[in-house]
């Protein structure tokens, strides 16, 4: 529905964007992540035709966006991060304005507004200025007019900014329930809503897209992903654990095993079941356990699907007489992502950018000019310009003139007064 194809766009000096690509299809939920700078917000107006890309193409359905711009445009719905409204009218006057701009008729418009309002729970406010409701509801004005005419596709720019928690959750479930039939190419800077929200990410770094895939194929290629093991042994026997280790590392597809000991003080995330194990052992009574230790390992695996390592692992627990409290999957988080992808770009960016210029040196601070310093000290610490240097001149010829003139005395002639 949506296609982004090697398009470059340049401001001065700047180049953006690099070569962008992607396509998104119907039934798509997409975010777009990038650092402030990284390109995100260029690509999405070239996606919307607010401007056009220097080379490449975007294409919107059919419609390419340089030779049939207006087509194009019919075929999305656009939030922007910061809506655009006419305070001074009420939420139902600008839908019906809206609705004009897109030539609808006045039979569909009507309808096509009942069923925003409803859908955008704006029907409370619907005679209210724009200008007096809060940013929650101006957010939710502009999604409303972004669906107005029923479009195939949607760019929502920050979708749920200045919401509530409530107002978000309905957010979510609205944009779930729109990408049934459209595609839904989503920007935002909270790291959870997209994780949470999107089967795609698009993450991009200088003007480059840096990763592009599901949320589960994106931890995967990290390596942060695995499985977390513990299990309560005695310290002084590391034997078992240890042996288990070398075991676990051997297995297919893990790339390390790191393990470590620590106590279990009471309150611990694993008081309980050290003092469920210790009364049925007759080890202790009830709500009297002691601490124990406990061995965590962390097993990371190259693989995204970690069913077939988990049982391997629970069957060599068993041969070495190490029973595991704790075997759970543990997937990198989209916070984790994104690090990966924009530090690894930050990296190569550095080291293999075409033509770049030497690094220079860090400039040190100036030296601070003491308060008691004389001026000419101070003009040789500081270069001054050449305003500051006229500036000085004036300064210095009032006091030459200041002192060639006599001291005034305190007992001169009065006016109107006797010598």
């Amino acid at each position: 529905m949506i296609v982004v194809d090697q398009v470059h766009k340049r401001f001065g000096n700047l180049h953006a964007v690099q070569g962008v690509s992607f396509a998104l299809r119907p039934g798509q939920i997409a975010g777009l992540l990038g650092h402030n700078g990284a390109g995100k917000t260029t690509t999405i107006r070239m996606i919307t035709s607010c401007i056009m890309p220097d080379a490449g193409c975007v294409r919107v359905g059919e419609h390419d966006t340089r030779d049939a711009r207006h087509q194009a445009m019919r075929l999305l719905g656009y939030l922007p991060e910061a809506t655009p409204l006419y305070h001074e009218m009420p939420v139902e006057d600008y839908l019906h304005y809206r609705g004009r701009l897109w030539s609808m008729p006045r039979k569909d418009r009507t309808r096509a507004i009942s069923r925003v309002l409803e859908r955008c729970w704006l029907r409370d406010v619907s005679l209210r200025r724009i200008g007096t409701l809060s940013k929650g509801y101006k957010q939710r004005v502009g999604l409303a007019s972004a669906l107005l005419h029923d479009p195939p596709a949607l760019v929502l720019d920050e979708p749920t900014n200045g919401l509530d928690p409530t107002q978000v959750h309905e957010t979510r479930s609205l944009v779930r329930e729109l990408a049934a039939d459209r595609t839904v190419l989503l920007s935002s800077h909270i790291l959870t809503e997209v994780e949470k929200l999107c089967d795609r990410v698009v993450i991009i770094a200088g003007g480059v897209v840096k990763a592009d895939g599901s949320p589960s194929e994106l931890a995967a290629a990290t390596g942060l992903g695995g499985v977390q093991l513990a299990a309560f042994a005695p310290e002084e026997d590391k034997s078992s654990a240890h042996a288990l280790a070398a075991v676990i590392a051997a297995m297919e597809g893990v790339t390390r095993v790191s393990q470590q000991w620590g106590q279990t003080p009471g309150g611990h995330i694993w008081a309980e079941q050290v003092r469920a194990e210790q009364v049925r052992a007759g080890q202790a009574q009830a709500g009297q356990a002691q601490a124990r230790s406990v061995w965590s390992c962390f097993v990371q695996s190259a693989g995204a699907d970690t069913q077939a390592l988990r049982e391997q692992i629970a069957l060599a627990a068993l041969a070495h007489r190490m029973p595991l409290h704790l075997v759970r999957e543990q997937r990198a988080t989209l916070e984790q992502v994104f690090a990966h992808a924009t530090d690894s770009a930050g990296a190569s960016a550095a080291n293999t950018a075409p033509n770049s210029e030497p690094a220079r040196p860090a400039l040190a601070p100036p030296a601070s000019i003491p308060h008691a310093a004389s001026w000419d000290a101070a003009r040789r610490e500081v270069a001054p310009s050449e305003q500051q240097l006229r500036l000085r001149a004036r300064l210095d010829a009032a006091a030459s003139a200041e002192q060639s003139q006599p001291p005034a005395t305190l007992d001169g002639p009065r006016a109107g007064g006797t010598p």
